[in-house]
């Protein structure tokens, strides 16, 4: 079942949903896609929506063409240089926006995760940041389609949302700039962006602290609906203990940016996470509930006031 419709005037129009996206999530998106006053919608790409959340931090919403939910991409200004966040799915000219909105900056970019929608629009960019875990499958996104069968069906359109195809983005090669866990992004001046490995949605997940402005920035570790773990034996367990670490850091930033939904978390959401991977880890088979997917069952573990951990038990 569908949530209620939202009407923007972004160009494309979804008109399904494979995965459920709790109500007070979409409640959450309706209220700010329908009502906020920062909102913008740009000439030079109409597939994305504009939020000013801070005077030097932009959100670029744009819908998901492959029916999970919907991504934000974001774009911190520093003194001389601007850092963005996540590339989305490779639909509009994301690069050109990004520009328009760094006014002369020079642009960085970097991702959470390689993921479709965080990574598929890498391509627009002559280099990217990610964590070295991560590169292999960026290089193999390099040399494949963003539109299978999973999004599009057999007459060639997509599943979820309507869009030109003519829009998406050509794959090709770029050059990935290896990161790793310490590493400082420097946008100018004394700005640094600390990179953060988290490792439970994506082996080379990341996390971007931004101590000036404090924010942090954990893609799809931390987001208020299901924080899907994926991976073999132990991604659970170092998950959590990598999780714990930074509640022990929370003192360090105030908002939380996620990579869906809800934006601006309060910085106790990490500590609610790491108990909630606590917990799992002490026995993984005192789950609250269970969802059913297209890759079999998902054991969910509530987080108090967030959401839930989707995990499977070969995960711990």
């Amino acid at each position: 079942m569908l949530n209620r419709k939202i009407e923007t005037p972004i160009k494309t129009r979804r008109f399904d949903m494979e995965e459920p996206i709790y109500t007070a999530d979409w409640a959450y998106m309706r209220e700010l896609r329908t009502h906020n006053r920062t909102r913008q919608i740009l000439p030079v790409d109409p597939y994305a929506e504009v939020y000013q959340f801070r005077d030097n931090l932009y959100g670029i919403f744009q819908e998901n063409i492959d029916g999970k939910g919907d991504v934000w991409s974001w774009l911190i200004l520093g003194p001389e240089k601007a850092l963005l966040i996540d590339t989305g799915f490779g639909l509009g000219n994301l690069k050109g926006l990004a520009e328009e909105l760094a006014g002369g900056r020079e642009l960085l970019t970097a991702i959470t995760h390689a993921h479709p929608d965080h990574a598929g629009g890498n391509a627009q960019f002559e280099q990217v940041m990610a964590l070295e875990e991560e590169i292999p499958r960026l290089k193999q996104m390099m040399e494949s389609p963003l539109l299978n069968d999973k999004i599009l069906g057999p007459d060639g359109r997509c599943l979820w949302v309507k869009f030109d195809p003519k829009d998406m983005i050509a794959q090709k090669p770029y050059t990935i700039v290896p990161l790793h866990e310490g590493d400082r992004i420097s946008l100018g001046q004394d700005y640094e962006i600390e990179v953060i490995k988290l490792a439970g949605h994506s082996a080379g997940q990341a996390a971007f602290l931004d101590r000036t402005g404090r924010t942090l920035f954990p893609g799809d570790d931390l987001i208020a609906m299901r924080i899907g773990v994926m991976g073999g034996p132990g991604t659970l367990r170092d998950f959590r203990d990598r999780m714990a670490r930074l509640a022990e850091r929370t003192d360090e930033f105030d908002g939380i940016f996620p990579g869906h939904f809800i934006a601006d978390l309060d910085s106790y959401a990490v500590r609610d996470v790491a108990e909630a991977l606590e917990a799992i880890c002490q026995d993984p088979s005192k789950y609250d509930y269970t969802e059913e997917g297209p890759r079999g069952t998902t054991f969910c573990k509530t987080v108090k006031g967030l959401g839930c951990i989707g995990y499977r038990p070969e995960c711990v």
